[in-house]
């Protein structure tokens, strides 16, 4: 059974779902930010079996700026005359229709990947 693991980590506390690939929600709780806490969670998915994906947002698009294309688009939002807060928001919007994309295709994802329109 593949798991999909989505953990939103924050700076006191986590909150962080497990989903099977047809939506059936095995874990969604909160996890606070100590090791007992996240030494316990890791536990619990380990518990579940299967195949896990995990995947962390840590400050959306903020974090996301290191790689050349976030700082392309985030360039390009500024450029469009957006606030710093807005093209962040703007980034992290997009990377959660990454990740949105990558559940429904069920593909790995591909960072040379270009849409065609």
């Amino acid at each position: 059974m593949r798991i999909c693991v989505g953990i939103d980590a924050a700076k006191e506390v986590h909150w962080a779902t497990a989903v099977t690939a047809d939506g059936r929600v095995l874990l969604d709780r909160k996890v606070e930010n100590t090791a007992e806490a996240i030494r316990a969670f890791s536990a619990a998915l380990a518990a579940l079996g299967g195949e896990r994906v995990v995947g962390i947002d840590m400050l959306g698009g903020f974090c996301s700026l290191g790689t050349p294309q976030s700082r392309a688009f985030y360039a390009r939002k500024r450029r469009e005359g957006k606030r710093h807060h807005q093209a962040v928001l703007a980034l992290a919007r997009r990377r959660v229709n990454v990740l949105w994309a990558i559940l429904q295709t069920r593909r790995a994802f591909n960072p040379e990947h270009r849409k065609i329109a």
